[in-house]
């Protein structure tokens, strides 16, 4: 489903505002209802955000993905603590 998130926290690290989701002004419900009538009028729009929205969780957060960066990280940190 297409996505609109506000520009808080790690939201913008995921919603990239018209690709993968819209970013709303924060309490302003004018923009948010703005938002979601562009969603609800536009099927193609729609269709775009939710296909590329779920392209970027599939790509950066699977858990096969997960898991090599944990992995990676874990690496990092033994190579980096066994000179200790």
């Amino acid at each position: 489903v297409p996505v609109i998130g506000t520009r808080v926290g790690g939201n913008p690290d995921f919603i990239k505002h018209g690709e993968t989701g819209f970013l709303s002004e924060v309490n302003d419900p004018q923009d948010l209802a703005e938002k979601i009538s562009m969603i609800l009028e536009n099927d193609n729009l729609s269709r775009k955000l939710a296909e590329n929205g779920q392209r970027l969780v599939e790509e950066k957060f699977s858990w096969d993905k997960i898991t090599d960066q944990m992995k990676e990280v874990y690496e990092k940190t033994v190579n980096r603590n066994s000179g200790i």
